[in-house]
């Protein structure tokens, strides 16, 4: 009986509290590795909508890359490290909520980290909808001036020149689905005049034109808003890509 009743020494006592101490540690060392990871170098988002076909599909999940654009952590953005490309996809923050302090975005940014993205208390309070990133192509950068012909958009670039196509601008080509109702044209028509876009905005866009969305639902965006470089889909594995 006397086996099972003995008391830990000291020493003992003091070998389990540094154990633990050694667990706790690594596991926090682990959370910041993984934090570093996540904001700097690999995300990944799943498209919940059919904005981005023919290229990418709904359900498609893909990696993002978020630092040469600029990483979001939890003090803010860091600077881009180079310049957005024409034709490149990126994700897009939404708009921030303004009734929102900071400290909320903070702690829902650590509830989505500790619940791998399943729990969001922004999505919570006010929708998904308000509070998810959204996957769109650049159409166009500072100093353009955009015009929608049907689904396709055409780019003055720079000062002068001609209208061109935002395929044949773009560094690498892609297509549209592009197919509209008569109805669906007669609503696109608005968007034919010209929209100039000012220094630090961009346009952003859907490959699906059957439908507004991104700017052309919304005005053009600030690089603030741009959160990371879509790099590859890798999943489903049939799908892969790398963009």
């Amino acid at each position: 009986m006397a086996l099972f009743s003995r008391h830990r020494s000291f020493t003992e006592k003091v070998l389990a509290k540094r154990r633990r101490r050694r667990l706790i540690g690594r596991f926090i060392l682990f959370l910041l590795v993984i934090a570093i990871l996540r904001s700097f170098f690999v995300q990944s988002y799943t498209l919940r909508d059919d904005t981005m076909e023919p290229l990418i599909a709904k359900g498609d999940s893909v990696l993002v890359f978020p630092l040469p654009l600029g990483a979001r952590t939890w003090f803010g953005k860091t600077p881009a490290l180079r310049n957005i490309h024409r034709g490149e996809l990126v994700i897009v923050d939404p708009d921030p909520i303004p009734s929102v302090d900071r400290f909320f975005y903070v702690w829902d940014s650590l509830a989505r980290f500790f619940t791998l993205q399943r729990y969001s208390p922004l999505a919570q309070r006010y929708g998904a909808a308000k509070t998810s990133p959204g996957l769109y192509r650049v159409i166009g950068l500072p100093g353009d001036k955009i015009r929608r012909n049907t689904t396709v958009y055409e780019i003055q670039s720079g000062s002068g020149g001609a209208y061109l196509t935002e395929q044949s601008l773009a560094d690498r080509p892609y297509e549209l689905k592009n197919s509209l109702s008569s109805e669906e044209s007669q609503a696109v028509e608005n968007l034919a005049e010209v929209i100039e876009l000012g220094s630090g905005e961009y346009f952003v866009e859907g490959d699906n034109r059957k439908a507004l969305n991104g700017s052309a639902l919304w005005g053009p965006i600030g690089i603030e808003r741009i959160s990371g470089r879509v790099i590859i889909v890798y999943w489903p594995i049939k799908h892969i890509d790398i963009l």
